[in-house]
């Protein structure tokens, strides 16, 4: 009776092979048991294995200035346009939307301003010449940056691409 080794201690028929086998998958069941209730604290191993870090999601904003006060205030009807998981593909989308120059907001093309702060882009164009009264006097495509936390990771990320669907529907329409 010298061989109770800590997993037979449990077994009904003695220290034989199977009995010991069977013990070491049932500390592995419970422990896979034990393992996903505190849902908070598993997350963020999930996050910091990822390779980036903490987790950033990429805004695509469009905001129109209806006047140049507006545009020094810096106080403009901004629309999200898209979110992306990398900088790059964020990047490429705010340039494509100033330059593709629709919307209802157009600028002059050989005057759009272009930087990049941080790697994100910035494109600003200042309103052409033949825009209709009541049109935007400038127009600023950019990037940003946001950091999201697991909890509100999904459903920020859906609720804003979907938003933006919206209103770029909705702009469709005021542009004609």
């Amino acid at each position: 009776s010298s061989h109770y080794c800590p997993h037979c201690i449990d077994a009904k028929d003695g220290p034989t092979p199977t009995p010991h086998t069977h013990n070491i998958g049932d500390s592995y069941i419970q422990q896979s048991i034990e393992i996903p209730p505190p849902l908070s604290t598993r997350a963020p191993t999930r996050m910091t294995n990822s390779p980036s870090g903490p987790h950033i999601i990429y805004i695509v904003t469009d905001t129109c200035y209806p006047t140049a006060q507006s545009l020094e205030a810096n106080i403009g009807s901004t629309h999200i346009i898209s979110v992306h998981s990398t900088k790059s593909a964020a990047n490429s989308r705010a340039k494509k939307i100033i330059y593709d120059n629709d919307s209802g907001c157009t600028v002059d093309i050989d005057k759009i301003i272009e930087e990049v702060k941080q790697g994100m882009y910035v494109g600003i164009g200042i309103g052409a010449k033949n825009e209709k009264e009541g049109c935007c006097f400038a127009r600023k495509c950019e990037v940003e940056g946001k950091i999201v936390d697991e909890d509100s990771d999904s459903e920020e990320t859906s609720g804003e691409s979907g938003e933006s669907e919206f209103i770029d529907a909705a702009n469709d329409g005021e542009g004609e």
